[in-house]
């Protein structure tokens, strides 16, 4: 895993017409095999340790060289 802390990463919304603002971290997890039912459990458990509506997970399939 590789958590990118000083990025500079800014994640905007808008809410009832009002823009706000909140620095966004990136984890990156690289694993050979993808468990997607295992990953919405873990989204899942994610929103609600950090507190937030959503957290994104993606993935997608690399060739390494």
């Amino acid at each position: 895993m590789t958590a990118y802390l000083q990025a500079p990463a800014e994640g905007l919304w808008k809410d009832r017409g009002k823009t706000d603002s909140d620095d966004i971290v990136i984890f990156e997890v690289m694993t050979p095999s993808m468990d997607v039912s295992d990953w919405r459990r873990r989204q899942g458990d994610l929103e609600h340790v950090f507190r937030q509506e959503n957290i994104v997970v993606r993935y997608w399939t690399i060739t390494l060289l």
